[in-house]
């Protein structure tokens, strides 16, 4: 922090013309100095975080912008914060460095500014002044200038007007009154501020409006709004042309609003704005033709900054025109405007304010807005006004935390001695080479070593990926077989290795790379999948767009959440003028260090089970576009979400580099910083043993790989209290190296299992025994329940969601990029409904339907959306709506079941129901949503012969439940299962009749059909198959499942009873077969219960064709919906076809139809892995 003072003093009292203070003791009450010389401390180089801008011109055209900062040791929002001010003479065109600033003394931030110039061309700086980073109270603070144009103007002495924060321009009414909106947080300031310094303002917690009818000189609290789910308020007021004025505030759900008759003193019950927005900042003010002007985030996927786009009103916000996108990228942020005389508007905004930390500026006129294209000779786009450089200059990861450093010796010693460790490989010349082990276990708890072998070298094209294995926990090893790749040993794919093996269950994914020579010759990088232990493979497949060459894939971790995150590092190269070195007979080292050069380290991220894939980051170790050198990395999530990555650096001072993501790996800093953790330049491995709890393995020497050492971290790798050596030297002697060892912990915690090699001839097993964690130091469970959502922010879930009846073109098919079926209904009066997942099989799932009147020829765009809001600050769960279904019961209602969650199963979740009694109305309407029951509905209610309507339910297993949920609602676990729920009232209530616990279930998906003999046929979704029981007292009893003779990949299947009596069946697949992939969705008929199957009409051949759900017509046509390739193709599709085309086992019928379009999104795709 800059310019603070080591003590607080007391002051006598002061009293200021609107705020009275008494006796300060409070530090945040203290005026700050206004600095209108700041000193080198303040200079772009020392800052580490810079955001919330603002923006004024002045009468002559000088530019002035505010933002608040941290550093060097302030790295986001904290007591570090200070405001500035920068100015511009030219039009924005250059930027003076900081004029002005604001740091106040002790503990206390300030932050949140804004600039306004008043009717009379003063010039206002507002900012706030808070103890720590909320203490509950807060103050609105100023400084005014009445030269604003000048170069150095002067100003007023700070003064405080009230309580709250205040970040957007005061509004001047039509009577001459001054209106300034100030927030009074509704978060309770922070347990760990001192209690008298902590303020619970209770009736002033609000969206307030403060009122001056003197100028300025007082204000005064006047009115006060709430809205539904305020977060931080950040409102905006105007006043429209009825007198009326209409308040804006941002919300965890984007933007409420509220409105005032009586000047701002009374406002109307808050409700959700129906603006589109992202839970951030936005922009909205009153122009000089008397249009509105509003900018605001609107992302396709309604949930990231990004896409700032400019609108119009000339109905005072009713409609809006027009649509100028600012700035589409991600990270871009709290835009702020002001008009000049002639027209133009200048809009200021942040960008990455801690990676790239860039404040931007656009200019534009009304004409660019409404024709949403930059034209106007005053449109300019991403003008710089200002970047920080600065860099941590307190790392995360440092060295040894000495006073704990003997009771960690203690322990080490102890257990050391139940270390143990066996040879698994033994290489001799001419094929002596060992390298990039990387030890897992398998599915059914054996355990793959592979590594890069082959030749007495690296690199080589004799090279090649060998595998050991292991069943005894490495007591002994098979001997080293090649594991084929699928390409030739020979030209561009002569040499082969392995950078990771990510195990998912009973699938492994195997990385490697390849090349013809060097890894500066044709080096291309590639996956591959096994789904029986890893001895057969799939075809390899290259990695997504650039990572396709020279890359090297690392660890990958899981996060809380159930995100998959892999580390990758990528080499850019040094540029196309520099030439590649001559060609020579072993040119591996020229060609090394002209093409291994420029690493760049980032990660994929998956959030549906590494189906899809996106990439992010762009981390640099230095700014030299020449360096070469090997820039492994290595990962691990900390207690509160953050991702830390550790990256190995060649000649680089002899120390591990390290980076860091605050939302969840999303982001990164463009460059490294330098730790305390000393490195040869070598690969360095992390493995999370829950909490902020992280174990290393690694060489703590600058200038050799030996030793090899584990290290553990208890507080996030700040500190390293526990050190062993396990490898004091290799075999060898002390001049052989102890290379890249990698593996994993044990389930218990109790070991962290792991290869290395020998001075690269030599594969070595290494089980190390892990110290006992103790109790203030956080387990994995502790951990949870650290992190674990307080019951208030659980329980959102219970609370009824928005029933978007007018989608906006956020959820148009140019917006999407992915579409997983949900089902498909016919009405009493013809009209078909089909309903399907958009956002990812993910926490980001949200449901979109759409209507057909003409047999499904032609769809509607969307006519419902249900996009459950995420939850606010500081949990920010994502929040979901996964599964569910349509169906039409016999009184004609239609009902549409889907679960709300947080994450993509919260362990509770919970069926929702909305119906429509006129279901073929041009506008339908939708009953409010009620909740059922907890748990996920997939599949259509079954009425029975008695005229009870049985909804099947399934409760998932615990291991489906997010990493932060895990200690949550113990007590649904005996009711984890597929359950059974009955309605004697035509759906007005329902209750839970019983349950069947299938093994080896997969999400259950159960569905079941009334057999002519009375008793229920269940069929449930498991990871081998299908499984069935039956019951004979209407669902009360089961008997014990067993697997099905139906035959079946993991995936959804379709059951129904039909008109004619049969049973109709579509799967994946003839009936005794289980294929490999989700492709020939075939439909089947049985005339005996179930017992055979007859016909098989193939739906559609393709691949990636799953999740068949249906009807039948009164005519007796068949339609069943299903989806295709849902992260590529993101295709919904519909077969309509007859009984006669299954038992022909081909399309017959006259107006039958296969693989009919409903649906086809067709947003941008992200990098993926099939």
């Amino acid at each position: 922090m800059m310019c603070k003072f080591a003590s607080l003093l007391l002051v006598t009292v002061l009293t200021w013309p609107s705020v009275a203070v008494a006796a300060i003791l409070d530090p945040a009450l203290e005026p700050a100095t206004i600095n209108t010389s700041p000193g080198p401390e303040y200079a772009d180089n020392t800052r580490i975080f810079q955001g919330i801008p603002g923006i004024e011109r002045a009468a002559n055209g000088r530019l002035w912008a505010t933002w608040y900062a941290g550093g060097p040791d302030e790295p986001g929002e904290g007591p570090g914060n200070y405001v500035m001010v920068v100015s511009s003479g030219d039009d924005g065109k250059s930027w003076s460095k900081a004029r002005l600033v604001i740091d106040p003394a002790g503990p206390v931030r300030a932050y949140d500014p804004c600039l306004w110039h008043d009717p009379d061309g003063r010039l206002w700086l507002f900012w706030a002044q808070s103890y720590n980073w909320w203490d509950g109270r807060s103050g609105v603070w100023c400084s005014v200038t009445e030269n604003s144009g000048d170069e150095a103007p002067r100003w007023s002495a700070p003064r405080r007007l009230c309580n709250g924060i205040m970040m957007n321009k005061p509004t001047v009414l039509g009577t001459g009154e001054w209106l300034l909106p100030a927030s009074v947080w509704v978060e309770p300031a922070k347990a760990a501020i001192p209690p008298e310094y902590r303020h619970d303002l209770g009736s002033e917690n609000g969206a307030n409006v403060h009122v001056s009818r003197d100028k300025g000189a007082t204000w005064s609290l006047w009115g006060q709004a709430h809205v539904p789910n305020r977060v931080f308020d950040e409102h905006s007021v105007v006043e429209r042309g009825d007198g009326s004025l209409w308040m804006l505030v941002r919300a965890a759900y984007g933007i409420g609003e509220s409105v005032s008759t009586d000047r701002g003193k009374t406002w109307s019950e808050g409700k959700v704005s129906p603006i589109p927005h992202v839970n951030s900042r936005f922009f909205i003010r009153r122009l000089q033709s008397g249009k509105l002007l509003l900018v605001t985030h609107n992302p396709p996927n309604r949930k990231t900054r990004s896409h700032l786009i400019a609108h119009l009103s000339d109905d005072d916000g009713k409609t809006w025109t027009g649509g100028l996108m600012i700035d589409e990228r991600p990270s871009v942020s709290y835009p702020d405007g002001v008009q000049a005389p002639d027209g133009t508007v200048y809009l200021i905004y942040d960008y990455a304010r801690t990676g790239d930390k860039q404040v931007f500026m656009a200019s534009f006129t009304e004409d660019d807005v409404k024709s949403g294209e930059w034209r106007s000779a005053k449109a300019r786009q991403r003008v710089l006004v200002n970047q920080a450089t600065g860099r941590n200059a307190k790392p995360r990861a440092s060295a040894v935390a000495p006073a704990a450093a003997g009771k960690w010796l203690k322990q080490a010693a102890e257990d050391a001695k139940q270390d143990r460790t066996t040879i698994a490989y033994d290489g001799k010349t001419p094929n002596k080479l060992v390298c990039d082990t990387t030890l897992r276990e398998l599915a059914d708890g054996s355990w793959a070593l592979f590594m890069l072998a082959g030749d007495d070298f690296e690199p080589s094209p004799k090279n090649y990926i060998g595998l050991t294995r292991s069943t005894n926990q490495g007591r002994t090893w098979s001997p080293l077989e090649p594991v084929e790749m699928g390409f030739p040993r020979e030209c561009k794919t002569s040499g082969q290795g392995p950078t990771e093996l990510m195990v998912r269950g009973e699938q492994s994914t195997l990385f490697f790379s390849t090349h013809s020579q060097t890894w500066g010759r044709d080096w291309q990088s590639w996956m591959m999948r096994s789904d029986d232990l890893c001895r057969t493979w799939s075809k390899p497949e290259p990695m997504p767009g650039r990572l396709a060459n020279f890359t090297f894939i690392r660890n990958h971790i899981v996060t809380r959440e159930g995100r998959i995150i892999i580390p990758f590092q990528h080499y850019v190269g040094p540029g196309k003028d520099v030439p590649p070195p001559p060609a020579e007979e072993k040119p591996w080292h020229k060609a090394l260090r002209h093409y291994v050069s420029n690493p760049r380290n980032g990660v994929l991220i998956s959030s549906d089970g590494g189906k899809t894939w996106s990439e992010h980051g762009n981390v640099r170790l230095t700014a030299d576009d020449r360096y070469h050198g090997w820039a492994e990395n290595n990962l691990a999530e900390l207690a509160d979400g953050r991702i830390v990555m550790i990256i190995r650096g060649d000649r680089l001072g002899g120390v591990l580099y390290a980076a860091e993501s605050k939302d969840g790996g999303k982001s990164w800093p463009e460059f490294a910083t330098k730790t305390e953790i000393p490195n040869p330049g070598s690969k360095a491995t992390l493995y999370s043993l829950g909490g902020d709890a992280v174990a290393m393995l690694h060489n703590p020497n600058p200038k050799q790989r030996s030793p090899l050492a584990l290290w553990i971290s208890f507080d996030g790798l700040k500190t390293w209290p526990y050190q062993r050596v396990l490898v004091p030297e290799s075999s060898d002697g002390p001049k052989g190296n102890l290379n890249y060892p990698d593996g994993f912990v044990s389930q218990d915690k109790q070991w962290l299992h792991f290869a290395f090699d020998d001075n690269r001839h030599r594969a070595v097993h290494y089980s190390a025994k892990l110290p006992p964690l103790s109790p203030a130091v956080p387990t994995s469970s502790n951990a949870v329940k650290a992190a674990m959502p307080p019951p208030a922010v659980l329980d959102l879930t219970l609370k009824p969601t928005v029933i978007n009846t007018a989608p906006g073109p956020e959820y148009s098919d140019e917006q999407r990029d992915y579409a997983m079926t949900i089902g498909i209904e016919r009405t009493h009066g013809g009209r078909l409904w089909a309903a399907w997942v958009a956002g990812g099989d993910s926490p980001l799932a949200y449901f979109v339907a759409a209507s057909s009147d003409d047999n499904g020829a032609t769809w509607s765009k969307p006519r419902l959306v249900i996009d459950p809001v995420d939850t606010p600050a500081p949990a920010s769960l994502p929040h979901s709506a996964l599964v569910g279904n349509f169906w039409t019961d016999p009184t004609g209602k239609l009902w549409l079941f889907y679960d709300q969650s947080l994450g993509s199963f919260d362990g509770r979740a919970g069926v929702w129901a909305i119906t429509c009694d006129n279901p073929d109305a041009e506008t339908p309407r939708w009953s409010a949503p009620r909740r059922i029951w907890h748990g996920m509905t997939l599949n259509k209610p079954t009425v029975l012969k008695n005229g009870e309507w049985l909804l099947p339910i399934s409760l998932w297993t615990r291991d489906r439940m997010g990493k932060e949920f895990r200690d949550c609602y113990r007590e649904l676990d005996p009711l984890r299962m597929a359950n059974i729920f009955v309605s004697n009232d035509q759906g007005v209530t329902w209750t839970r009749r019983g349950g069947v616990t299938i093994p080896n279930t997969d999400f259950d998906e159960h569905m079941f059909v009334e057999r002519n003999d009375g008793r229920l046929w269940l069929l449930a979704r498991t990871k081998s198959g299908i499984a069935e029981s039956f019951s004979s007292d209407q669902g009360r009893t089961w008997s014990d499942p067993k697997v099905s003779t139906i035959k079946n990949v993991s995936a959804r299947f379709f059951l129904r009873r039909l008109a004619s009596g049969r049973l109709l069946l579509v799967k994946n697949g003839p009936i005794d077969q289980r294929l490999k992939s989700r492709s020939q969705m075939t439909a089947f008929v049985s005339d005996d219960e179930g017992k055979s199957w007859k016909g098989g009409l193939v739906l559609d051949e393709r691949n990636g064709v799953s999740y068949p759900d249906g009807f039948q017509s009164p005519d007796g046509r068949l339609l069943i919906s299903y989806d295709r390739n849902r992260a590529t193709d993101s295709e919904i599709l519909m077969a309509q076809f007859t009984e006669d085309d299954v038992l022909a086992g081909k399309l017959v019928s006259s107006d039958s139809r296969l693989k009919m379009l409903v649906n086809k999104a067709i947003g941008p795709k992200s990098g993926r892995l099939p």
